[in-house]
């Protein structure tokens, strides 16, 4: 009994870094749709129970981390509304999302892979739609309060405008081979926007 009992116990421990660099290095290799969560976990060395504990469905290999960058953007933009220091907004969203890329350094290692396996995946693209639209939503809120007013289509226009532009510029330094800071590629996209079209009107 004792011989049978030590082949037992609990399933090798494994962090969610590892588990991520398994299954990105699978989706990329593969593509999202081929590659199973018993897959994963096999080659993770882990049990699908475990595996399940760290990401509890499949999208959230790939869109774990680009959230907790959303939370960054959130937490940023907070500060500054409730902050008595005013500049103009879109330079303060742009410093808002220029700083939460910066914070996120650590999350942002698996993005490129995360970005192209979006890109190529329809059902996971879907998923954006819905998570988009509760960030505009909260940070034309925002706007509004850091302005002092109800003009909730500029804030939508506005939070759609950041939104959209870093996506472009991440999506730009995702496709590159090599090269670049995402934070630089992200500074450069948004720099493209003439300072008058985002003056509020008097």
């Amino acid at each position: 009994m004792g011989a049978r009992g030590a082949g037992r116990g609990r399933p090798r421990s494994i962090s969610a870094e590892a588990v991520l660099s398994v299954a990105l290095k699978l989706f990329v290799e593969r593509g999202y749709e081929a590659v199973t969560v018993e897959e994963i976990a096999t080659a993770a060395g882990t049990s699908r129970r475990s595996m399940f504990r760290l990401f509890p469905q499949k999208s959230d290999l790939v869109w774990g981390g680009l959230s907790e960058v959303q939370a960054l953007i959130l937490q940023h933009i907070e500060h500054a509304v409730h902050s008595e220091e005013r500049i103009p907004v879109w330079e303060m969203l742009v410093d808002a999302y220029v700083g939460a890329l910066t914070d996120a350094a650590e999350v942002m290692v698996f993005s490129r892979d995360r970005l192209r396996i979006i890109a190529s995946t329809p059902s996971l693209a879907g998923l954006s739609t819905a998570n988009r639209r509760q960030v505009v939503e909260a940070i034309a809120g925002h706007v509004c309060t850091y302005e002092g007013h109800t003009d909730l289509l500029r804030g939508r226009v506005l939070a759609t405008m950041v939104g959209e532009i870093t996506g472009q510029g991440l999506w730009w330094w995702a496709t590159q081979e090599e090269g670049d800071d995402y934070v630089d590629v992200v500074v450069r996209a948004l720099g493209q926007v003439p300072v008058a079209a985002t003056v509020r009107p008097q």
